[in-house]
């Protein structure tokens, strides 16, 4: 039962993520290929991801096809396998939501936390965050098993006591039956009471069994154990402790609703700026080249500010002085190239069909989606890579550079 069920859907909306969500869609990667065996999923055009038989999310894609694609996290996935348990809850109550607000998902604005518990990711949610996303999943599966397992040994335990006193009772009451009556009761000696002779007959056996407690204890830890293996054949993939959920929080957190369209101002957060963010910056200023269009001018002065902060200026090849043969003119003449790659390539295959499965349509989305949208996304992750390592080479130091969302307002 435990075994992936994967649908080519499901791979070629996965790939489209490849080039705008890099991390994401090497999360998803993890989960089908370099996964411990006791994750898997059940993914047709989303994904429901089960530890053993126990259902615990299902990620939905967001704006497949657009430039800030993402993925959704729900609890809500459908209709589950036949012999599963809808654990999910264990999985968002806390969990979850601390894991995000551990990395600054919500601060930075790349994780938004919806009603029912529901969490959306969008780049650049970073890699360390999916890694110990991983590690949860595993741990909360752990857990459960751990705590039925001990819910059942304790059942057991207990039916096994209650069943064994009425038969130690019964057994002394036809041994004082048999002994003759003729003899005279001054002989023998006064009989214990009820209550001793239960605890006389059932104590022997008592001596050789361990108490319910600690056999529940027992089985919990190696429950935990078994987590503990579990993460390390993931490669490291081991959460934080206190990204793990207590087995006692049963209950829902009540829902969460983030406003997308206040505007952001810098006495609300201190979100950070790194090094992604200018390169977002440079992909949204080629993607709409226009100077007249109102997005390219919004684009234009939110990369002006950031080139501000961040010491920083990629010229136009028309405001380069000097010899366009010299290496630096070189470099970013290439960096604009990549840009406009990126930002200009084109597919028929971007983005799923929004009609029916049986349509004519989806049968071509089945049959060709993959191989004529995957290596497009490829083909942007590398234009966004080589824009990174020219800008490097252009500004040594530059990737390390972090500031404030106010130093960025200060400057605009």
């Amino acid at each position: 039962m435990f075994e992936d069920r994967i649908a080519k859907s499901f791979q070629s909306r996965r790939g489209l993520l490849r080039g705008a969500f890099p991390a994401a869609y090497e999360f998803l990667v993890e989960l089908e290929e370099r996964k411990p065996p006791v994750i898997w999923l059940n993914a047709g055009k989303s994904a429901q991801i089960y530890w053993q038989d126990a259902y615990l999310c299902t990620v939905h894609f967001v704006g497949i096809g657009e430039a800030n694609t993402g993925i959704r996290l729900g609890p809500e996935g459908g209709k589950l396998v036949e012999g599963t348990e809808d654990r999910s809850h264990l999985f968002f109550a806390g969990g979850l939501a601390d894991l995000v607000d551990r990395h600054g998902g919500v601060r930075n604005r790349w994780a938004t936390l919806r009603d029912g518990g529901e969490v959306e990711l969008r780049h650049p949610a970073p890699g360390v965050f999916f890694r110990d996303l991983m590690g949860l999943l595993q741990t909360t599966g752990a857990r459960d098993r751990a705590d039925r397992l001990a819910a059942e040994l304790e059942s057991e335990l207990a039916a096994s006591e209650q069943a064994a006193a009425p038969s130690s009772r019964s057994s002394s009451t036809s041994m004082a039956a048999a002994m003759p009556s003729s003899r005279p009761s001054s002989e023998f000696p006064a009989a214990a009471p009820a209550s001793e002779r239960t605890a006389d007959v059932v104590a022997p056996a008592s001596r050789t069994t361990r108490p319910s407690s600690q056999i529940a204890a027992a089985a919990v830890a190696a429950a935990e154990r078994d987590a503990a293996k579990a993460s390390a054949a993931a490669a490291g993939l081991a959460p934080a402790a206190e990204a793990v959920p207590e087995p006692a929080a049963r209950a829902t957190p009540p829902s969460r609703q983030t406003d997308p369209v206040r505007k952001l101002r810098p006495t609300d957060t201190h979100r950070l700026i790194g090094f992604e963010h200018l390169v977002d910056a440079y992909v949204a200023v080629a993607a709409h080249p226009d100077p007249a269009d109102p997005r390219h001018q919004a684009a234009r002065r939110r990369l002006d500010a950031l080139e501000r902060v961040f010491l920083c200026r990629l010229p136009h090849l028309d405001e380069i002085r000097g010899p366009r043969t010299a290496d630096r003119a070189q470099v970013i003449a290439l960096c604009w190239r990549c840009l406009d790659l990126a930002t200009r390539i084109e597919s028929p295959f971007l983005a799923p069909p929004r009609e029916a499965d049986d349509t004519m349509l989806g049968d071509l989305w089945e049959d060709h989606g993959e191989a004529l949208g995957t290596p497009i996304e490829a083909l942007r992750k590398a234009c966004r890579e080589t824009v990174k390592s020219a800008l490097c080479s252009l500004f040594p130091g530059i990737e390390e550079t972090v500031v404030s969302e106010a130093d960025l307002e200060a400057a605009s």
